[in-house]
């Protein structure tokens, strides 16, 4: 009997260690003709990971952690898009620190979350050995059982649990110790089974190790031999089908003005199954149909889901909001108070201190995105396609809106992904929210029409950087000349919005290092015909990691006028 076929993910991880680059051995495993590369040489080819801890520099794949800033458990890299069954994996690395390794027949549970076999090596487990050690364990069970420890032999045979989530009694069997250096094979040729069925996977040491001691460590390549796809479930998932609601069972709106027409209640599915259904009621009303996700743009990972409700909707005071989630024979539901508060009108000028708040929308609403309160200000914590934060409202005219902004890193978009062109952390104004889109989608995609948003993009490196202004009549306007900047390094944004004839509006903008005096010139300034006299401001985080700082808005009737002097770089008006 062969092993079922299982999903299978391919799984880095570390936890306050170093994966460093190292110079190119003349041993690294080689393709064979059914091989795949899976870093590709030059890119994390359908990959997914954390980018403040991954990258690719120079052709290896390289990640760091640091106790000081997280992770708080152990990060992975996924190949997410590729599944397979039996196959044999092949690769060279170095760790400096703690400890990295591999994970295969994986659940995903989304926010870098899996579960599966880990084989784990290096320096975490020297308490348990004076000399390094690698370790396979079982997670799928809900626990974490011992199931093969090395010390210092030639070769192991080691039962496995087949992809039901069986969990065999754990056991500690003799393996090689240049297994850190060496060659995993686990093939249909070298698979066999036990009395009971189980598959075993024999390890196998390579005639010369590929680790180098000194240099730290890398995962320089990666090649899986002999995969087949395959929808099979990798083990029993240990999450039972639940509803997170993020920001709370209890949320207002409403009560800092309206910045938009919508308003958003997120969160994710767990624990579910491709035939899930996920639903909600408003107030008693019929049940409507939520997109489960990921949708490539404003769902992005698996179970996300956007409840996006029409004000006109909501009663003034409280409103029941109810999920509905059925999986198989599972059904369960989650409630949520909406509390819509008497509209009013947020008045200018504003100032946003997110050091005094506990709750990001207690100031602001969370339009996509998980985000999270940090020391410098509002973080998005899951990069991907427009995390947005909206503040104000939607009466607003003519204002100017600074903030500060640091950029932490950022997730290079897949080729399937929504706005994959692009990076960016942004200002829009005159926001009036997501216009319904035909044929209708939940929720809807259509970002068009508004006033402009003022785009600072980083593209793939922080080295070309540079403004783009893109209009609500699709007016793109973008600065001519590269900047630099740095990661972790504090900076302001600027955006102005102001109507200068009965039917034109002109937008400014300009970024600068926080440590330095605010320069006197607009970086770009552009105007166009306008379509949205009025409307509320975004922040926005496109596939970029930022923290955005404490923001301020100021009425353009409290400015001084602007003279336009044109940027060095960029004629004030640009097609």
């Amino acid at each position: 009997m062969k092993p079922s076929k299982s999903h299978l993910a391919l799984t880095f991880y570390l936890l306050a260690s170093s994966i460093l680059p190292h110079p190119a051995s003349a041993n690294e495993p080689e393709a064979t003709m059914d091989s795949t590369d899976l870093l590709g040489g030059k890119r994390l080819r359908d990959g997914d990971g954390e980018p403040r801890f991954w990258h690719v520099e120079d052709g290896v794949i390289l990640g760091q952690t640091k106790i000081d800033s997280g992770p708080d458990e152990n990060t992975p890299l996924l190949q997410q898009e590729r599944k397979f069954s039996d196959l044999k994996l092949q690769l060279s690395y170095q760790v400096e620190g703690h400890n990295a390794g591999v994970q295969y027949r994986c659940v995903d549970q989304g926010e870098w979350v899996v579960y599966g076999y880990p084989w784990d090596s290096e320096a975490r487990w020297h308490a348990l050995d004076q000399n390094p050690n690698a370790l396979l364990v079982d997670e799928c069970s809900g626990g974490s059982g011992l199931l093969l420890k090395t010390t210092s032999t030639d070769t192991v045979e080691q039962s496995v649990p087949p992809a039901t989530g069986k969990i065999n009694t754990p056991q500690e069997t003799p393996v090689p110790e240049d297994l850190l250096n060496g060659t995993v094979v686990p093939t249909e040729d070298t698979v066999d089974e036990s009395a009971d069925g189980t598959p075993t996977f024999k390890v196998e040491t390579p005639a010369s190790p590929h680790f180098h001691e000194n240099s730290g460590s890398s995962l320089s390549s990666l090649i899986a031999d002999n995969s087949t796809a395959s929808n099979t479930p990798a083990c029993s998932s240990p999450q039972p089908l639940s509803i997170d609601v993020w920001y709370g069972s209890r949320q207002r709106f409403g009560h800092q003005g309206n910045p938009q027409r919508w308003i958003n209640v997120l969160g994710r599915l767990r624990g579910h199954d491709d035939s899930a259904v996920l639903e909600y009621s408003l107030n008693g009303g019929a049940r409507k149909t939520l997109t489960i996700g990921p949708n490539k743009t404003r769902l992005a990972n698996l179970g996300d889901f956007n409840v996006e409700i029409d004000r006109i909707d909501l009663r003034t005071g409280h409103n029941s909001l109810v999920l509905f989630a059925r999986d198989g024979q599972d059904e369960i539901n989650t409630n949520v108070a909406i509390v819509y508060a008497t509209p009013s009108t947020t008045q200018l000028p504003l100032h946003i201190d997110w050091s005094s708040v506990k709750d990001i929308q207690d100031v602001a609403q969370v339009t996509d995105g998980l985000w999270k309160l940090t020391p410098g200000g509002v973080r998005v914590i899951e990069p991907y396609y427009d995390r947005v934060i909206a503040f104000g409202d939607e009466s607003w005219m003519n204002y100017e809106v600074t903030v500060p902004v640091t950029f932490h890193g950022f997730r290079k978009p897949g080729p399937d992904d929504g706005g994959r062109n692009v990076v960016h952390a942004a200002i829009a104004v005159r926001w009036p929210g997501h216009a319904i889109d035909a044929p209708p989608t939940q929720p809807n995609t259509k970002w068009y029409p508004l006033g402009a948003t003022a785009e600072f993009m980083i593209q793939d490196h922080p080295q070309e950087c540079r403004w783009r202004i893109l209009g609500g009549r699709k007016k793109n306007v973008m600065e001519d000349s590269p900047r630099k900047i740095e990661f972790d390094k504090r900076y302001m944004m600027k955006h102005r919005v102001e109507s200068t004839t009965e039917s034109t509006t002109t937008y400014r903008v300009k970024f600068w290092d926080a440590e330095q005096p605010e320069p006197k010139e607009w970086d770009v300034t552009t105007s166009e015909e306008a379509d949205v006299a009025n409307g509320g401001a975004l922040l926005l985080a496109h596939y970029a990691d930022v923290t955005f700082g404490n923001v301020t808005v100021t009425p353009c009737s409290d400015l001084k006028p602007t003279v336009d002097e044109p940027h060095p770089n960029l004629p004030a008006t640009t097609e």
